[in-house]
């Protein structure tokens, strides 16, 4: 194949022939647009999630009416005329019309939800998420189900008391936020679970089912009050194309957090005990080489 220009007889053809060559260019695929994001961790997690609950908020009042509906058609044939047709309502409203009846009632708390969080994410974005390092206690759960799940997942997470540590504001789905584990706990169906530096589990949940206990520091000993991923420290061997590193200390252990930018963002790669376990990495970048001075306690 050659990428030369069109000869004259080429380009006569094509001028005689112009419908063929525009079916022929609309068959190309179209190369996607990169959508672009806003720089600013709330402002993206803000726009993409109002995206994400819009969607599913959708998703939901079209199966509660398809549900409702469904009912009022039963209600209808159960004072039919026609003594085969009462029949079948009748069945239908005494086998069905209890379980729909709940499955109503869950759609419209979850619905409810959706709205309140919806309302929030435009009222007050910075008071859905918590920082990044933050280190928090599992103190409650959803007082909704998913209605969407076959099943009630909300034993799935850890049980109250377990400490994990804000690792990701989240862009999918429903909740704000995405918690790792690194420390042994229990979920809600009594299982145990053993975290370790390379597998940690995270969980993505609300900052309402937690309680906060204290934040990350940064190498020069400063609190991390922050929501975006920056870099912290420099590799062994350094060249121009290295993928910047971020490592907060919080809760006893350095957060390896890694930004992989779209929809995914920032999630956790490792938690270690020591950060000389990570011997990839050289040290602190300059601008937090420095401690940061403490102010001593008066007494």
């Amino acid at each position: 194949m050659t990428d030369s220009k069109l000869t004259d007889e080429e380009l006569e053809w094509a001028k005689q022939n112009a419908a063929v060559v525009r079916a022929a260019m609309s068959a190309v695929p179209k190369k996607p647009v990169s959508e672009e994001y806003p720089s600013d961790g709330i402002e993206k997690a803000v726009m993409l999630l109002t995206r994400s609950i819009s969607k599913k908020l959708s998703k939901i009042e079209r199966k509660e009416n398809e549900l409702i509906d469904r009912v009022a058609r039963y209600r209808k044939i159960a004072t039919s005329e026609s003594p085969d047709s009462r029949v079948i309502g009748e069945e239908w409203l005494a086998d069905y019309l209890p379980e729909a009846e709940k499955e109503i009632r869950k759609f419209a708390a979850h619905r409810a939800a959706l709205e309140a969080k919806l309302a929030r994410l435009r009222d007050d974005p910075e008071g859905c998420f918590l920082p990044l390092g933050t280190v928090v206690r599992f103190a409650h759960l959803h007082p909704y189900e998913d209605s969407l799940e076959l099943t009630d997942r909300r034993k799935d997470y850890p049980v109250a008391g377990s400490i994990g540590v804000v690792t990701r504001l989240n862009y999918r789905d429903e909740c704000f936020l995405g918690v790792s584990m690194r420390r042994k706990f229990k979920n809600g169906w009594n299982d145990t679970f053993h975290p370790d530096s390379e597998r940690t589990q995270t969980f993505i949940v609300d900052p309402e089912m937690l309680e906060v206990i204290g934040y990350a520091t940064l190498p020069d000993g400063s609190e991390y009050r922050g929501y975006d991923f920056i870099e912290t420290h420099e590799r062994e061997n350094d060249d121009d194309d290295r993928d910047p590193e971020m490592i907060l200390e919080a809760d006893g252990f350095f957060w390896r957090l890694h930004d992989f930018g779209g929809t995914q963002g920032i999630e956790c790669l490792q938690a270690y005990d020591d950060i000389a376990e990570m011997s990839w990495i050289r040290g602190s970048i300059e601008r937090f080489r420095t401690p940061v001075p403490t102010t001593p306690v008066l007494k």
